[in-house]
């Protein structure tokens, strides 16, 4: 098995901060597994895809010669077509055709014709390479969400340890805890910043 293509980490970065051998275990499917659900549910909090993905969308012309895309950042654009009329990529600053940005299309010597789903974009879009801020944030939560399953016995204790002070000169006390609705606190901190707003 290996991690799907959304995975924001890879095996051998969350064994690595988790203090796991980097030789094959019988746990590595589990280990898998959880950066795929820490993956998706990164996904799910943002409101969007973050890995790079290939897509095909129908949007509604706008009438004006800039068209916002779905997903970002934009990274290539197969093809575009407008009432069924292909638009070129731009080849040159005195040329008509498309220019792709991170979060749009711009249009010259073209428009995007109002009209419902009359523009067909055939496009590449997401992180590439994903954001170091990012990376860390989805291994932090698998090693956090690993220590909970207890997937594996070893590891740094510290990752998801709170400790308590008890009244009374009654020592301390530590236990394992998921604030937050599952999402450690510096994991959604990075994740907010990758939200879809609108």
């Amino acid at each position: 098995m290996a991690v799907a293509a959304n995975a924001l980490c890879a095996l051998a970065d969350l064994k690595a901060y988790a203090g796991l051998p980097s030789a094959a275990a019988a746990y590595d499917a589990a280990l898998e597994a959880l950066i795929d659900a820490v993956s998706e549910a990164a996904e799910q909090h943002t409101g969007r895809v973050l890995a790079e993905t290939d897509y095909t969308w129908r949007l509604d012309g706008n009438g004006l010669d800039e068209l916002l895309v779905p997903e970002w950042p934009l990274n290539s654009v197969t093809t575009l077509t407008v009432n069924g009329e292909t638009i070129p990529a731009r080849a040159s600053l005195t040329s008509s055709g498309y220019v792709p940005t991170a979060y749009n299309i711009k249009l010259v010597g073209y428009l995007f014709y109002e009209g419902i789903q009359n523009v067909s974009i055939a496009a590449k879009a997401g992180y590439s390479t994903v954001p170091a801020d990012l990376k860390q944030a989805a291994i932090e939560w698998a090693a956090w969400k690993l220590k909970e399953s207890s997937v594996a016995t070893v590891g740094k204790g510290e990752l998801g340890m709170t400790s308590v002070v008890l009244p009374a000169g009654g020592g301390t006390k530590s236990y394992w805890t998921s604030q937050g609705g599952g999402v450690p606190p510096q994991v959604k901190a990075v994740l907010d910043q990758y939200r879809r707003l609108a």
